[in-house]
């Protein structure tokens, strides 16, 4: 069976991940480059595929605009200083928040390996 991954599963693994590593987070700290993501999703999907599971990553514009739409109350597409798209977490928007929508609702194979430490840590450790 395989096992689709979207981009709201990166995005909401990637800020919890963001979210934890300090008690105050600058809006900085809240924005995520859709390359980053990209790289990520093909991270998981590699780990995946090395543990005999079959994964495909959904990661297209229109997964991209459907994001904003069906999460608008948790994410908004912002661009960078330097210029780059991505996805900026709402005001007000808590760890716990993300976990109660996010998590729980993908296969846990899947949830182990978004959240596995040295993926994360590769694409999102601490500056």
């Amino acid at each position: 069976m395989c096992m689709y991954i979207g981009i709201e599963d990166l995005a909401a693994n990637a800020l919890i991940r963001i979210l934890s590593q300090r008690q105050t987070v600058s809006e900085a700290k809240k924005f995520i480059r859709f390359s980053v993501l990209l790289d990520y999703g093909m991270a998981v999907v590699k780990k995946l595929t090395s543990q005999g599971e079959e994964a495909t990553l959904i990661y297209d514009r229109e997964s991209n605009s459907m994001l904003f739409r069906d999460y608008s109350d948790f994410f908004e597409r912002k661009t960078d200083a330097q210029g780059y798209a991505g996805i900026q977490l709402k005001e007000g928007i808590q760890v716990s928040d993300i976990v109660k929508r996010f998590i729980g609702q993908i296969p846990s194979s899947v949830q182990i390996v978004l959240s596995d430490d040295t993926i994360l840590r590769k694409f999102f450790e601490a500056a």
